[in-house]
C-alpha cells in the first residue's frame, strides 16, 4: 500500500513540503541550546546526534524536492523525517545519565514530534497511530526497564514520575489522534464542498456555452426564414409573372411554417419548464394517431427531399380500432419530433415506426432509422436543452436543439420513459414507453 499524506491538495506541491520539513529542522536544531542544561555530560553526543545524524536526514528531502521525480515520495519522506527525528531524541534520552534532566524530561520532544506529525505534516490516520504506538512502546521500555521507575514502590516520587509521564504522553498523543480525526473530517467536508463547487462551476460554464450556442443558432434559424419571407415578398411587390407568384407564395408558406415551428418549439419549452401536467387526457383513437404520424412523415420527407428514404409502420391490426388514453397533442408531438430527426438525419435507407402494447396497458413506440446515428456514450447530453449533433452556422442540419428535451419532459410528465440505442448496422432506435394508457373499447 502506498504512503499518502491525508491533507489538502496544496500539501503535495514542493513549496509546502519544503516549508514543513524546514520548520521541523529549525525547531529541532534550536533545541540544541537546551542540551547544554538537560544533558551537560552528554552535550557533545547530543550535538552530534542533532547536527550529524538528524539534521542531514531532514535537509536531504528538501534537496531532493527540487527534482520532479521526488514528488511521489513526499509522504514517504515525511514519515522518514519524523522517524529520524524520533530516533535522535531516543538516542539522547538513552545516552543521558540518571542524574541528568534529559534522562527524565526529554520525552516532551517525543510529544512535540507526534503533534508535528498530526497537525503540521498531517499524516494519514493509520500512519499517525502506528507512529504513536511505536513511540509509546519505546518510551515505556525506557521508563520500565532503563529507569526502572515502578521498582521504587507505589508511593514514591519515582513512581509518581512514572505515572505522570505515562498519562501526559498518552493523553497528549490521544488528543493528537482525535484532533487528526476531526481535521480529517473537516478536510473531507471541505473537499466535498470544493468538488461540488467545481462541478457547479463546470455545469455553469457548460450551460453558458450551450446558451451561447443556442442564441447563435436561434439568430441564424430565425433570420433564414425571415430573409426568405422578405425576399419572396419583394418579388410579389414588383409585378411578378403568374408563375413567380405561385413560386413565391409557396416559398413564403414554407418559410413561414419553418418560422412557426421554431417559435412553437420555444414556447412549448418555456411552458413545459413550469408545467406539472399536460392538461386533460382523452380517448385518442390509434387510427388517428397513425394517420397524423404518417402525414408528419410526408411533410418532413418533402421538406428535406428524402426521396431515397422509405417509411413503414408496424402494429397489430387489432390495435387500429382501439384507443390511447392520453393528451393527444403532446403524445403526437413527441413521436413526430423524433420522427422529424429520423428523417432529417437519414439521407437514404428506411425508417420504421413500431407501435405495440405491453402488459396489456402500456404503449411502446419504437422509431428506427438508418441515418448517421447517435453514440450511446453521449446519452446524458442528447436530452439536454440546446444540444445538437452539430453546432455553428456551417452545420448541415437545421433546428434549435430542443426537440428531444421537450420530448423527454413530456414523457416524464406522462410517467413514462424515453431512451435510445445505437443500431449495430446504422442509425438509431428510439423507444418511448408510456404506462397505463392503452384502452380496448
Amino acid at each position: 500500500m502506498s504512503f499518502k499524506i491525508r491533507i489538502n491538495a496544496d500539501y503535495n506541491n514542493p513549496q509546502t513540503f519544503r516549508l514543513g520539513v524546514l520548520a521541523g529542522a529549525i525547531l529541532y536544531s534550536s533545541f540544541s541550546i537546551l542540551d547544554l542544561y538537560m544533558t551537560p555530560e552528554g552535550f557533545y553526543y547530543a550535538i552530534k546526534v542533532r547536527f550529524f545524524f538528524v539534521l542531514p536526514s531532514l535537509i536531504l528531502p528538501i534537496f531532493f524536492s527540487f527534482f520532479s521525480w521526488f514528488k511521489k515520495f513526499y509522504a514517504l519522506a515525511t514519515l522518514y523525517t519524523l522517524i529520524a527525528a524520533q530516533a535522535g531524541i531516543f538516542a539522547i534520552i538513552f545516552n543521558a545519565k540518571p542524574y541528568e534532566p534529559a534522562y527524565y524530561d526529554y520525552y516532551i520532544g517525543l510529544i512535540l514530534l507526534v503533534l508535528f506529525g498530526a497537525f503540521i505534516f498531517k499524516l494519514q490516520l493509520r500512519y499517525l497511530i502506528g507512529f504513536t504506538l511505536a513511540t509509546w512502546l519505546v518510551f515505556s521500555y525506557h521508563l520500565v526497564y532503563v529507569q526502572k521507575l515502578p521498582s521504587y514502590g507505589e508511593y514514591t516520587p519515582q513512581f509518581a514520575k512514572f505515572l505522570n509521564s505515562h498519562y501526559f504522553m498518552y493523553s497528549v498523543t490521544a488528543m493528537a489522534i482525535v484532533g487528526s480525526i476531526l481535521i480529517d473530517g473537516y478536510y473531507s467536508i471541505l473537499n466535498k464542498e470544493k468538488k461540488n463547487l467545481e462541478d457547479a462551476l463546470e455545469k455553469l460554464k457548460e450551460t453558458d456555452k450551450m446558451k451561447s450556442n443556442f442564441l447563435s443558432t436561434m439568430s441564424h434559424e430565425i433570420r433564414t426564414p425571415l430573409n426568405g419571407i422578405l425576399g419572396f415578398s419583394d418579388i410579389l411587390l414588383k409585378n411578378p409573372e403568374p408563375e413567380d407568384i405561385e413560386l413565391a407564395s409557396k416559398a413564403i408558406q414554407r418559410q413561414g411554417q419553418s418560422l412557426l415551428t421554431i417559435l412553437t418549439g420555444i414556447l412549448d419549452f418555456s411552458q413545459l419548464q413550469s408545467s406539472k401536467d399536460l392538461g386533460e387526457k382523452e380517448m385518442f383513437p390509434v387510427s388517428i394517431f397513425l394517420r397524423r404520424v404518417y402525414n408528419s412523415y410526408e411533410f418532413q420527407s418533402k421538406k428535406y427531399n428524402r426521396s431515397r428514404v422509405s417509411f413503414a409502420v408496424h402494429y397489430n391490426p387489432e390495435m387500429y380500432n382501439h384507443f390511447i388514453y392520453i393528451q393527444p397533442d403532446s403524445f403526437v408531438s413527441i413521436v413526430t419530433s423524433i420522427l422529424d430527426n429520423a428523417v432529417k438525419f437519414s439521407s437514404e435507407g428506411k425508417i420504421e415506426l413500431t407501435l405495440e402494447h405491453t402488459d396489456g396497458k402500456a404503449i411502446l413506440v419504437q422509431i428506427k432509422d438508418e441515418g448517421i446515428g447517435l453514440d450511446e456514450n453521449i446519452s446524458d447530453k442528447v436530452f439536454q436543452h440546446f444540444q445538437q449533433v452539430e453546432t455553428g452556422h456551417n452545420r448541415k442540419f437545421d433546428g434549435i436543439g430542443m426537440g428531444l428535451t421537450i420530448a423527454q419532459k413530456i414523457v416524464q410528465l406522462m410517467d413514462g420513459k424515453i431512451w435510445y440505442k445505437k443500431n449495430k448496422e446504422a442509425g438509431t432506435t428510439f423507444y418511448i414507453l408510456l404506462p397505463n394508457c392503452y384502452k380496448k373499447i
